[in-house]
């Protein structure tokens, strides 16, 4: 959805920021702790505890091991830009 918004020019990618967000338990694995709060331009990989690069929970393009039954979430939000 971002993306097509950032190809059609609606959106400005420099002014979105990602944040990778854990779940709040102590399940949350092991290489997922370091990435909570992680924060990245858009289109940045998150970086693993593991030193996986991630798009986003889930990724299919990541190892198993950091993907399957993962919880996290990731964030978007947008910087406000004046004048």
């Amino acid at each position: 959805m971002y993306f097509q918004a950032i190809s059609d020019g609606i959106l400005d990618e420099d002014n979105m920021i990602q944040t990778w967000i854990t779940a709040p338990d102590e399940r949350v694995r092991g290489s997922h702790k370091p990435m909570h709060r992680q924060t990245r331009q858009m289109g940045e990989a998150f970086i693993s505890g593991n030193g996986n690069s991630l798009r986003y929970p889930g990724d299919p393009e990541s190892p198993v091991e950091e993907r399957a039954n993962c919880r996290c979430i990731k964030t978007t939000r947008f910087r406000v830009v004046t004048g």
